[in-house]
């Protein structure tokens, strides 16, 4: 940006940018264009004359500087040895602050600098976003086999089971809950007769968001198990569950048509109860494949089965 034409055309195209691996996004003649430009394309440097009609180079940094997220580097032009201006550039985190008229080699130099620093800045975030999803990745496997080994049952006290969930940073899910196992049956392909692992995926990864989103805010929700077409979760409170089931599996319906079977385990009082739920929950599961027409079936079904027996 600057308010000579001869300057301007000269910083665009007497220097080989192409040669450098830098594209010319475009030119300004005074501050307030180059603002709208900025806005419009997000440049990652601009190269900037301090005295210009209107809205300075000064007045142009500080503005962009208010745009929330803005990462542009600056390189500030000037034909006055003025401190006051140096002093305000540095205030203002300008990347460059060179004197009219800058020697070719000099300007290139330093958008060259900028560059390698933007490059060595974006390395460095994609580092750290990269540690963050495999912490969050990691912290979900942990999160899975914690409850993967309180619904076998390997705990043998409650002060077991708070001191590994205390060890991953997790608070257990409040009890009373429920183990509930969720059967479903997927249709077979028109071609293969197979429906494929990635619809299967898919159909697995609506659930949980369903199931998210119809719990909150009033229940918790936990994966304990899956495996192939069944699905295993604790759910918190166990009060009045078979209503909100109800309405879960309708809504899965709607959205995927396919029905689910829908297995509940006894109330577990405590974590230490967890695992009998499960074993219930897995047990009237069972039991839900040799039946027809219903699809909810709880502990008190298996109860009456067994001493019908």
């Amino acid at each position: 940006a600057d308010d000579e034409a001869s300057i301007r055309d000269g910083l665009s195209r007497v220097i080989d940018w192409n040669a450098q691996h830098i594209r010319v996004i475009g030119t300004a003649k005074d501050g307030d264009e180059a603002f709208d430009r900025i806005c419009r394309f997000h440049p990652d440097i601009v190269i900037t004359d301090i005295k210009m009609p209107g809205c300075s180079g000064l007045d142009l940094v500080e503005r962009v500087r208010r745009i929330p997220g803005c990462q542009t580097h600056f390189i500030l032009l000037s034909g006055y040895d003025d401190f006051a201006f140096a002093q305000r550039a540095i205030r203002s985190k300008i990347a460059c602050y060179l004197l009219k008229p800058a020697k070719t080699d000099d300007l290139i130099a330093e958008v060259m600098r900028i560059r390698q620093e933007i490059r060595t800045q974006r390395a460095s975030g994609e580092r750290s976003r990269q540690e963050q999803r495999a912490a969050r990745q990691g912290g979900a496997v942990l999160k899975e086999q914690f409850y993967a080994r309180l619904a076998e049952g390997e705990f043998h006290s409650e002060n077991d089971i708070l001191r590994v969930a205390d060890s991953i940073r997790l608070k257990p899910i409040s009890c009373p809950c429920a183990a509930v196992v969720f059967r479903f049956t997927l249709p077979a392909d028109a071609e293969n007769g197979e429906f494929s692992k990635a619809d299967v995926r898919l159909f697995k990864t609506a659930f949980r968001n369903v199931m998210e989103e119809l719990s909150r805010p009033i229940r918790k929700t936990e994966l304990y198990a899956d495996h192939g077409n069944e699905l295993g979760i604790l759910i918190s409170p166990a009060e009045h569950l078979q209503d909100f089931l109800s309405v879960f599996v309708n809504t899965m319906r709607d959205i995927s048509r396919i029905d689910l079977s829908v297995g509940i385990g006894c109330p577990a009082q405590t974590l230490l109860d967890i695992a009998a739920s499960c074993r219930a929950a897995a047990e009237v599961s069972e039991y839900s494949m040799y039946q027809s027409g219903t699809r909810f079936f709880d502990y008190e079904t298996l109860v009456v089965h067994q001493t019908a027996v």
